[in-house]
């Protein structure tokens, strides 16, 4: 199945004003249909890199719940929230 038709259709960066690796948080909404919270926007070795929404289970491991599943869609989103990052 292809995800052509996923495109990201709105965009909200808040910028976090720190000196840890946290940038700042992103909410997108995906064919005006879905919304996706809380994707931290993470300063690595290699550059920005993006955080999905996750949390911590019993056994301490952090489980994600909301994310791409394909390369195609990381990279749309990823590009659409550092164009707003970088405004």
């Amino acid at each position: 199945m292809s995800n052509n038709g996923i495109e990201v259709t709105e965009v909200k960066v808040k910028k976090i004003d720190t000196v840890m690796r946290a940038k700042g948080l992103a909410t997108v909404v995906l064919n005006n249909a879905i919304l996706i919270r809380d994707i931290r926007i993470i300063e690595g070795e290699n550059g920005i890199r993006l955080g999905f929404p996750a949390k911590k289970d019993a056994n301490g491991q952090f489980i994600d719940y909301a994310h791409p599943i394909n390369q195609e869609t990381r990279d749309k989103i990823q590009k659409a929230i550092l164009i707003e990052y970088n405004k």
